[in-house]
């Protein structure tokens, strides 16, 4: 039976790729391991004598092989795993939370200077906020394994079937001509001051990461010129993501070329080659994104630097200029990077202070399009924070989403974002698993926005949990009635040819 465009068809329980053997063990043990680390860490929590070396080494060293482990089955169970918002959940929880904690052990001493100059929290808070981050990303794992549901080894994981690849083309075109113009349309926006008045509609942009990931992926099918195209808009994609000095929009080209690969050619030596690559690309953006923002501010007074600023920052960054940063040979901005605990420490030490973090407060109004309600506040969350952290309204900090649920509502506020943020993250995994091993290329999008929201772990509650809800709600429904229509039209078209 043919699926996707080649002819739409009600997707069924069992996909013809799904297959016979039941992995769900697999989701339970990783439960139960999360359960017992978080037991433990509360356990040490509680008692005053346990060395300081089970904070900075053995809690998130633990965590980082689970997490890394748990997306490494997902991945031996189904390579399709890799589009789905429950593997990358695991992976940026490794490297921010798994390596990122360890940056105590890994810091060299001008990193550690650096990273404690703008939050100094004491041992016991930041004990505390490991506490918290360990048992956030249990409660996560588990209720998005829990809504997942069963975990069945797929045989066969052909993402687009065979009857619907002579399309593949035509939806890489048609991808890369909505997308690459919205991201270039968005940017300029931003580039102007106008990022909150147009900011719903730039999840268009999207779509240029999709025609990457389609490109690539015919390209290992067999259509080579879809291949060099691939290249040609990964290499272009990157380059948008210098100009913005955003890390996100640097890595992701990279990773939805990566899953295409990988896709293709599902083997263990590629996936620690993309991940070395990725790994390294993003070692050396994190000095530069660093260095373009603080210097735009510094220099030009500017959260977000105009297009001249920007290629002036980036002619100077490439002449050698290395501001701040170039005081110190042995500094390790990637690391200081990913180094949320000082930060987390001061979130939750606010919160048993009595000073609750508010920025859920203006979370309903995530629901309400901009363009039905111009006057909407605006949602600054990393400025908010980085006043009442900080005292300075001119830059933006950020605890993590896994640290914000105990910042806005104690350990009450940590069990229900928590576990809200992890159902979602298991329905959306399990729909893109059903939807992928179906061939239904026009969910698509869906799965991509999905994948973003477990990227998301490091980023704000409003933003990830209820913002990307919002564009998937309106994503699938736009979905579905594609489908539909073209399911109709299909059965209209053998119907007239039949007579």
């Amino acid at each position: 039976m043919m699926t996707g465009i080649a002819a739409p068809a009600k997707i069924a329980d069992r996909a013809p790729s799904a297959a016979v053997i039941d992995m769900s063990w697999i989701a339970r043990w990783e439960t139960i391991f999360h359960i017992c680390l978080s037991g433990l860490t509360l356990m040490a929590y509680s008692v005053e004598s346990v060395p300081e070396i089970f904070w900075t080494a053995i809690a998130p060293c633990t965590l980082l092989i689970l997490l890394t482990w748990g997306a490494l089955e997902l991945y031996k169970t189904d390579p399709l795993y890799l589009l789905t918002a429950g593997f990358w959940f695991r992976i940026a929880a490794a490297f921010f939370f798994g390596l990122g904690g360890l940056w105590r052990v890994l810091a060299t001493e001008t990193t550690l200077t650096y990273v404690l100059t703008f939050f100094n929290p004491s041992q016991d808070e930041m004990n505390k906020a490991q506490t918290v981050v360990t048992v956030s990303i249990c409660i996560i794992i588990a209720v998005s394994n829990l809504v997942e549901g069963s975990r069945r080894k797929a045989t066969t994981s052909n993402l687009i079937p065979v009857e619907a690849e002579k399309w593949l083309p035509t939806f890489t075109y048609g991808c890369l001509l909505i997308g690459i113009p919205a991201l270039v349309y968005f940017t300029m926006q931003t580039l102007l001051g106008f990022e909150a008045e147009t900011n719903g509609f730039s999840a268009l942009g999207n779509l240029a990461y999709l025609g990457i990931f389609l490109a690539v992926y015919a390209g290992f099918r067999g259509k080579k010129m879809m291949l060099l195209l691939g290249i040609a808009g990964t290499v272009l994609l990157v380059l948008h993501g210098a100009l913005l000095a955003t890390k996100q929009y640097m890595l992701l080209p990279l990773i939805m070329a990566a899953i295409a690969h990988l896709l293709c050619r599902p083997k263990l030596r590629n996936a620690v080659l993309w991940a070395a690559g990725i790994g390294l690309t993003y070692a050396l953006s994190a000095p530069y994104v660093a260095y373009t923002r603080t210097e735009a501010f510094q220099r030009y007074g500017m959260l977000t630097p105009t297009l001249a600023v920007r290629l002036q920052l980036i002619d100077n960054y490439l002449a050698g200029d290395r501001g701040d940063f170039a005081a110190g040979d042995d500094y390790q901005p990637w690391l200081a990077r990913i180094s949320y605990l000082p930060s987390q420490a001061f979130a939750v030490a606010s919160y048993d202070a009595g000073r609750r973090g508010t920025s859920v407060d203006l979370a309903l109004y995530v629901l309400v399009p901009r363009l039905l309600m111009p006057d909407k506040p605006d949602f600054l969350p990393g400025v908010d924070y980085s006043v009442a952290a900080l005292a300075n309204g001119d830059s933006q900090s950020n605890p993590s989403l896994v640290a914000e649920g105990y910042y806005v509502g104690g350990w009450p506020g940590v069990i229900f974002w928590m576990s809200l943020y992890g159902a979602e993250i298991g329905l959306y995994s399990r729909e893109a698993i059903r939807r992928l091993r179906a061939g239904d290329m026009l969910f698509l999008p869906v799965i991509l926005i999905a994948l973003q929201v477990g990227q998301g772990a490091a980023d704000w509650i409003v933003g990830v949990i209820l913002g990307s809800g919002v564009f998937i709600a309106f994503a699938y429904a736009a979905s579905w009635v594609a489908h539909c229509a073209l399911k109709y039209l299909w059965s209209e078209t053998k119907r007239l040819a039949a007579t």
